[in-house]
């Protein structure tokens, strides 16, 4: 009885606890050169998204609720600030571009499960032993993928990959749910600004060695579920 007023004062003590940040897992190796990208006439936004049947989920999981889903919405606001990097990074661009190659941007992105570590088992037993009170480790792997494609053929792609480092305890969960949604936004634009600037670094960086997008991430991850847009699943079903 003794032991266990003891941790219901120690998770009264401990509160709600949720903390997170990003991580890339390899920084960009070289300043990129954006002199091949200035050939060529750059779309204000994606084209088309492809991502996992099941979506993309938030930070929070295991233990606790996984937060909104990132939907349709959420793609097309990241595909515009993309548009607005690019416009940004080929600003200072000479020529006249008018009847240059048409680019067409696709973008693959999942989260997936990092590989389990002795920790795991680990945190059952701390989340158990604690009453949830103590933080535990639930990160989780993004990865996004960018295709460019232009009118002429010469297909370029990047694949960048990170994490948010999360650790929060049972109570931290609906603090999590609440900033979780713009953790995911800026982890997709972290990774989506690192995989442009992959792109027109010579020589290739890991990430640009594969035949496309689907190679590459099926070399890195093999894992990782077929990546379509929502029309060509919802053609499916």
């Amino acid at each position: 009885m003794r032991t266990f007023l003891l941790l219901i004062l120690g998770s009264i003590l401990a509160g709600c606890i949720a903390s997170n940040r990003i991580q890339l897992d390899s920084p960009i190796p070289a300043a990129p050169d954006f002199r091949a990208a200035c050939a060529w006439s750059w779309p204000d936004t994606v084209d088309e998204f492809r991502l996992p049947v099941t979506g993309i989920s938030n930070p929070g999981w295991a233990y606790y609720s996984q937060g909104d889903p990132w939907l349709e919405p959420d793609e097309l606001e990241l595909g515009a600030w993309l548009g607005n990097r690019i416009a940004m990074a080929l600003a200072d661009c000479a020529g006249n571009t008018e009847f240059a190659d048409q680019v067409e941007l696709v973008i693959y992105y999942a989260s997936y499960e990092l590989p389990l570590r002795a920790r795991n088992f680990l945190d059952i037993v701390t989340v158990v032993g604690t009453a949830g009170s103590v933080p535990v480790d639930e990160s989780e792997g993004y990865l996004l993928c960018l295709e460019v494609s232009p009118t002429s053929g010469e297909l370029r792609h990047a694949l960048a990959t990170g994490r948010i480092m999360v650790d929060l305890n049972l109570w931290g969960g609906g603090r999590q749910d609440a900033k979780g949604h713009a953790m995911v936004r800026r982890m997709l634009q972290t990774l989506a600004q690192s995989a442009w600037a992959m792109l027109w670094i010579e020589p290739a960086a890991p990430g640009t060695r594969e035949i496309d997008c689907q190679a590459e991430i099926a070399a890195v991850n093999p894992g990782i579920p077929p990546l379509r847009s929502r029309l060509q699943w919802q053609a499916r079903s």
